[in-house]
């Protein structure tokens, strides 16, 4: 969902991999501190891009096939890449806390 012809668009963070517990929950107190039992949450922002938030890796990904496992059923890879993200402007993220659902 965009707000706006060509705005930014809010993506919902979901659940954690039980499928229970949300990523952002409506539990941090109105001053933005997190799991103290408030009803508010928070709204994170970040401007994607070379000159704000970007990604970087150290090597190419390598992809090393280890075979099967002992139980002759299970396959097993090693994958070695070492990703990252880093921002240089100021400006690429933003933080609004104390919302509260009416």
């Amino acid at each position: 969902m965009t707000y706006g012809q060509g705005g930014p668009l809010f993506i919902p963070m979901g659940y954690k991999a039980d499928q229970t517990t949300k990523i952002i929950a409506h539990t941090e107190a109105d001053a933005g501190t997190a799991l103290t039992g408030g009803d508010a949450t928070s709204v994170y922002a970040l401007k994607f891009g070379e000159p704000f938030l970007a990604g970087f890796y150290l090597r190419d990904i390598n992809v090393e096939d280890v075979g099967k496992l002992e139980d002759g059923v299970t396959m097993r890879d090693n994958i070695d890449w070492y990703p990252g993200i880093y921002h240089t402007h100021p400006r690429a993220m933003a933080r609004l806390v104390g919302i509260v659902a009416a």
